[in-house]
């Protein structure tokens, strides 16, 4: 709380980056932090990293309603890596980076965050709305990926409109085995 009312009061407004990786801050402790960040203190923020703090759902919901505001449209680097309590709120964060005012997103780094199909689908969708344009580089390491949910990101990357990766990361996931079966159907694709 005391990080949050000192960003808050001094109102940072040169600040670009925001380092918090491999802290222990633990569930709900970020809440009145991005509540500060919604309410405008750091316009300029370009990177945020709060990779393995121990955040939660209700932590993420709060830094969704940040990038719903104009306040959120430098942000160009967003680490939350190994923050595993934070799947249930990924299907409204990416609902926010799709509705919000950031279209500078150029590296997301999702490491150790359990990811199955149904946060892949709402990934999928904000990387074909035109708002992740800039994306450049996604790391989805260790996220329990299953085969059916790689498809979807697989189709997703083939598609004209999902920006050009220059560096994707899969490592450490459950992709399973495609066969020649599933791959046709693939690289037919127009992309």
């Amino acid at each position: 709380r005391l990080f949050a009312d000192a960003l808050s009061n001094f109102a940072c407004p040169n600040l670009k980056k925001l380092l918090l990786t491999d802290n222990f801050i633990s569930v709900g402790n970020m809440v009145c932090v991005f509540s500060a960040l919604k309410d405008g203190c750091c316009p300029l923020l370009s990177q945020l990293e709060f990779g393995h703090t121990g955040i939660g759902q209700e932590d993420l919901e709060a830094f969704a309603e940040y990038l719903k505001t104009p306040y959120a449209e430098n942000l160009a680097r967003l680490n939350l890596s190994n923050n595993p309590q934070v799947t249930a709120a990924l299907p409204r964060l990416f609902e926010a980076m799709e509705s919000g005012s950031s279209e500078s997103m150029t590296t997301l780094l999702m490491e150790g965050v359990s990811l199955a199909r149904m946060e892949i689908e709402s990934l999928a969708r904000w990387l074909l709305c035109g708002k992740a344009a800039q994306l450049r580089a996604l790391i989805l390491r260790c996220n329990l990926l299953d085969e059916g949910a790689f498809r979807v990101l697989l189709e997703t990357m083939i598609d004209p409109r999902c920006p050009r990766l220059s560096a994707i990361d899969f490592s450490s996931n459950l992709i399973g085995n495609f066969t020649e079966a599933d791959w046709l159907p693939l690289l037919s694709k127009d992309g």
